[in-house]
Formats: C-alpha cells, sequence, structure tokens
C-alpha cells in the first residue's frame, strides 16, 4: 500500500495509475492522461471514475513528459519513469494540465482541501507549483 500524501503518485490510485501507464504504449497513456485532464469538469459526477488527486497525478505525468521536465522535476517523478509518454505531449495536452492542475489549486475541491488548505507552503502547494511552472514553461 502506498504512502498517503499530496505528492503525486502518493495514493494506491496514483500507484495503480503509474502500473496501468507503465505497461501501455505512448498513445494508449497520451488517452488516458486526457480521459482524466479533459474530464476535470465532470469530477464527482455518479459514474465518472477519476478524482482530484487523479488530475494531480495526470499533470504531473504530463509534466514529466515535456522535455526537461523529468530533470526540473527530479525529486517528484520518482517511480514515474516507465509511465511518462516517452515521445513527449502536444502542446494542448500541455495546456489541459495546466488549466486542471490549476484548478486543484483553487479551494473548492477536496484536494486543495485536504493537503493545501491552511498551508500554502506545504509539500502539497509546493509540488503542484513545481509542476504548474514546467507545464508553463513548456508552453512558451
Amino acid at each position: 500500500m502506498a504512502t498517503w500524501g499530496p505528492a503525486p503518485f502518493a495514493s494506491d490510485a496514483g500507484q495503480d495509475l503509474l502500473d496501468q501507464l507503465a505497461g501501455s504504449t505512448d498513445d494508449e497513456r497520451w488517452a488516458v492522461l486526457r480521459e482524466i485532464l479533459a474530464g476535470v469538469p465532470r469530477i464527482g459526477e455518479r459514474g465518472f471514475d477519476w478524482f482530484e488527486q487523479d488530475v494531480v497525478d495526470a499533470a504531473a505525468l504530463v509534466a514529466l513528459s515535456v522535455p526537461g521536465g523529468a530533470q526540473q522535476l527530479a525529486g517528484i517523478g520518482h517511480g514515474a519513469e516507465a509511465a511518462v509518454v516517452a515521445g513527449g505531449v502536444d502542446v494542448e495536452l500541455r495546456a489541459q494540465a495546466l488549466a486542471g492542475l490549476e484548478q486543484m489549486l483553487r479551494p473548492g475541491n477536496d484536494w486543495h482541501d485536504t493537503w493545501i488548505d491552511g498551508d500554502e507552503d506545504g509539500e502539497g502547494a509546493r509540488t503542484a507549483h513545481a509542476i504548474a511552472a514546467v507545464l508553463r514553461s513548456s508552453l512558451g
């Protein structure tokens, strides 16, 4: 069982996502990441399988997949190497990842309210802002 925390992949679901993607092709990884990130407005709906932590995990994988992302996020991506999109990710997916992550950084969702609320300098906020910085710089 994974240790729970605000960092990407620090949950059982995060580890399951890494395991699923590690056994997939780049195209399959891209499709799963797009499904998670495009579904941000549906989080919490009955029958929708993704949650706030999944958005953070997906955004981290996108950031780790951009050129130089793995080096910039060296402390974040432990265990994710086999799940990144080796061929890189397109600008649209990077923008979706940034938009989804920025939504998680706003109060009123479970991830923010659990891991950041009242602790803007804590691990959750620092990690999410580092991921967002990589995504922003990849977008130019």
